[in-house]
């Protein structure tokens, strides 16, 4: 029952954000951001910040985007950090923005107007001259005006995927709030990509927080970019402490598998003994049953004695069998020593007929 309680309660959840955000959809012509500047936004969804002149800059014939990347000389005592982003970047790809850290160098890919799939593509075809000691990927906030949620949860998967398969160390920063987007399927955007990374083993950090919708001033006009005063400069500090935070917890987690005491090898294990409790066995016969026998007519007196022994004579009783004696040797014995047949005598066997032998045991004196 708690089960299929759970299981109802998902299922009504579900449902409920999948009306949510149909109605958002349905409202998509008030958030539209095809046009520059939307015709139906209003002054409160502006930003009043100031942002730079875009620049020109060569277009990738893999997703016919524009394409910048800026890699930091080698610095032997700084750890090297990649972001991986859209057009949020761009001010700092610029040198508009500048970024600097005491411990840290960084490297910028930055894709304007780029998804998560565009990313992707970017990213996997990307040729490094070194391998980077941290990547942090931008959540993309290009799939909020680009196909569903659903489309977006498993692009979005498979550009976690491919990172891990390049950089073992990797974490996602949420993209910053748009003010001409509905606030609710934002929302529901970070939601699932919050899933997405927890699934993967990622950790992703929010920081919508930071970014009030009462300061306009931290957006440029548009109301997607930030602006490069105090909107870029948070996004610039955001990105240095969660870089900071990652590199150390990687080296406390280093240290403590380090201090961890040596596992010692596991003991040998004994057999174990089998002890056996219960009525004795008779001993083995000292011949083999299965050796040659001599067999002999039935005599009714006494056969003189070797020179030091006595012979005393006895029947015995041979099961014969098809297993131990074959047809051409039983009509054999039987010419022998026929059968009597008319005598009806104890049978010792059901597998086969019997014959009467002599066995000489010889007795020291």
């Amino acid at each position: 029952m708690p089960r299929l309680k759970k299981h109802n309660r998902s299922i009504a959840t579900k449902k409920s954000m999948e009306e949510r955000l149909a109605a958002v959809v349905a409202s998509a012509p008030l958030v539209s951001t095809t046009c520059f500047p939307p015709p139906t936004c209003g002054p409160s969804r502006r930003g009043t910040g100031r942002r730079h002149r875009v620049s020109t800059w060569p277009v990738s014939p893999l997703t016919g985007r524009s394409h910048k990347m800026i890699i930091p000389a080698e610095s032997p005592d700084k750890k090297f950090v990649l972001f991986v982003g859209d057009s949020h970047l761009r001010a700092i790809v610029d040198g508009h923005v500048k970024i600097s850290h005491k411990q840290l160098s960084f490297g910028l890919m930055s894709t304007p107007g780029a998804d998560a799939k565009d990313l992707r593509t970017e990213m996997v075809s990307a040729v490094l001259p070194r391998t980077p000691d941290l990547v942090c990927v931008l959540a993309p906030s290009n799939n909020l005006t680009k196909g569903t949620l659903d489309q977006a949860a498993v692009d979005f998967e498979e550009l976690l995927t491919s990172a891990l398969s390049l950089w073992p160390k990797l974490f996602v920063l949420d993209f910053p709030p748009r003010r001409n987007v509905d606030q609710d399927l934002q929302e529901l955007f970070r939601q699932e990509f919050h899933r997405v990374a927890a699934r993967k083993g990622v950790r992703y950090y929010s920081i919508a927080e930071f970014f009030p919708l009462s300061q306009r001033d931290l957006w440029s006009w548009d109301g997607v970019h930030l602006s490069d005063g105090s909107g870029m400069r948070t996004l610039v500090t955001l990105l240095c402490d969660k870089s900071s935070l990652e590199l150390a917890m990687a080296v406390a987690q280093e240290e403590s598998r380090s201090m961890l005491p040596a596992v010692p090898a596991p003991a040998p294990r004994l057999a174990p003994r089998l002890v056996v409790v219960g009525e004795a066995r008779s001993p083995r016969p000292l011949h083999n049953p299965l050796d040659w026998k001599v067999v002999e007519p039935r005599r009714t007196g006494s056969s003189s004695p070797p020179k030091g022994g006595k012979v005393q004579l006895r029947d015995c009783y041979i099961p014969l069998t098809p297993v131990w004696f074959s047809p051409p040797m039983l009509e054999m014995m039987d010419s022998v020593r026929p059968g009597n047949l008319d005598q009806k005598e104890p049978s010792t066997s059901a597998k086969g007929p019997t014959v009467m032998c002599m066995q000489r045991v010889f007795i020291s004196q």
